[in-house]
């Protein structure tokens, strides 16, 4: 079976989110460390949207959630829209 190389395709995203604690933003998000995240804040629903400037192929999604460092709501259910 061939390996397919994966490349990490955010950084030409447009990134934006719904709402965010202080401190707790984008650049929270975008930090490789474990330790730092994003914290939505605000009424329901929740949401981070990229946008990209031409249509790209996504084989697939990676999302970590830690439950024991999230001090709100772990999120239960995770929509992927695309179009």
């Amino acid at each position: 079976m061939a390996v397919r190389r994966v490349r990490e395709i955010g950084a030409h995203a447009v990134w934006s989110l719904s709402s965010a604690k202080r401190g707790c933003g984008l650049t929270a998000l975008l930090d490789p460390s474990l330790a730092r995240f994003w914290q939505s804040e605000g009424a329901q629903p929740h949401a981070v949207r990229l946008r990209f400037p031409a249509l790209v192929p996504i084989s697939y999604v990676a999302v970590y959630i830690d439950v024991r460092q999230d001090e709100t709501y772990t999120p239960s259910r995770l929509a992927l829209r695309a179009g």
